[in-house]
């Protein structure tokens, strides 16, 4: 549900109209400025809501170019980040116009720089999609013969990968979150090294993902083979990408791809590639710190169900499922 006044983990700001993050006590003041406009893209294709739309849009500043014009894009409102606007960013944002068909994506697409900020420029892959969202046509099929060059390699990889490195599980969503105040934890809080402590009432999430860390911290080769790994974000971004195609054997292709190589119980990339999933499984889906979908539950990462408000106002993984669940 979309809040413009809660005071929860994720909070909207009426003023920048952005979405933003309460920090945990150990991330200082940050409240996610960085990613504040992928945030407000995502809960603009969760909710609808017009002040999310003029959010995303004030993201794009028109810049005079003699007589021509371009968009800069920017991680924040009012241009915050633009040195560094990302691929990210600007993908979920262009998906969000997209998803709810503004009228304003065209001109925005159609007037990026190649170069999108002074750190980050765009794949082929990305400025064909571009012209897909905005023009269609033969881009749809450039698009699907780019992704399907990249995409497939990366997946065999994430295969051999996960097996080598023991990363090839899928634990069970509620497991992953649970605490068994008898099981032990590695942990390196003060930074002298690793110790184990034989009980902790840490979750199950936490614990592997200490020991993954532990494992990359003390031997090189773990730390390469991870280091090549094409992650859960990525697929992320692959699937908004994809879910907008044009229906055909290209497409049909690439979401088999994503569909072999995600979690079972990553609903939203599921969905996004047409496989059905019951109302009563996103129903009972608890909200999580950090966005669940672009993170894999097999001991590279952790998080932990919200509770209270902070489980009911701007709960952004749980409400684009319902939102993409709709339109299927």
């Amino acid at each position: 549900m979309f809040n413009q006044n809660s005071d929860t983990y994720r909070f909207f700001d009426k003023n920048l109209k952005m979405m933003f993050e309460k920090p945990e006590p150990w991330q200082g003041t940050d409240i996610g400025k960085a990613d504040a406009c992928l945030r407000t893209s995502m809960s603009y294709m969760a909710y609808g809501d017009e002040i999310l739309k003029q959010g995303v849009l004030s993201c794009f500043t028109k810049v005079l170019d003699g007589d021509k014009y371009y968009y800069q894009g920017a991680r924040c409102y009012p241009r915050f980040g633009e040195e560094d606007m990302s691929r990210d960013q600007t993908i979920i944002a262009l998906a969000s116009l997209k998803f709810n068909n503004v009228e304003e994506l065209n001109d925005i697409g159609l007037h990026l720089k190649y170069r999108l900020s002074k750190r980050f420029i765009m794949t082929p892959a990305l400025w064909i999609w571009i012209r897909m969202l905005c023009k269609g046509g033969i881009y749809n099929t450039l698009f699907g013969l780019m992704e399907l060059l990249e995409l497939l390699p990366s997946v065999l990889w994430n295969k051999f990968i996960r097996w080598c490195l023991g990363y090839d599980k899928q634990y069970d969503m509620e497991w992953y979150v649970s605490v068994d105040p008898n099981t032990g934890l590695w942990h390196n809080w003060d930074g002298k090294g690793w110790v184990y402590d034989e009980k902790s009432d840490q979750n199950n999430g936490y614990k592997l993902y200490n020991l993954h860390v532990k494992r990359l911290d003390e031997h090189l080769l773990v730390r390469l083979f991870d280091s090549t790994e094409f992650p859960e974000y990525a697929a992320h971004l692959a699937s908004w990408m994809i879910y907008f195609m044009k229906d055909g054997f290209l497409k049909k292709i690439l979401k088999k791809i994503i569909i072999w190589d995600v979690e079972k119980q990553n609903y939203l990339l599921r969905m996004l590639m047409d496989v059905n999933v019951e109302k009563d499984v996103i129903d009972n889906y608890k909200p999580k710190w950090t966005f669940r979908w672009s993170n894999r539950f097999n001991g590279t990462s952790y998080t932990y169900n919200l509770k209270d408000n902070n489980a009911l106002y701007n709960v952004i993984d749980k409400d684009i499922l319902d939102s993409v669940k709709k339109r299927m």
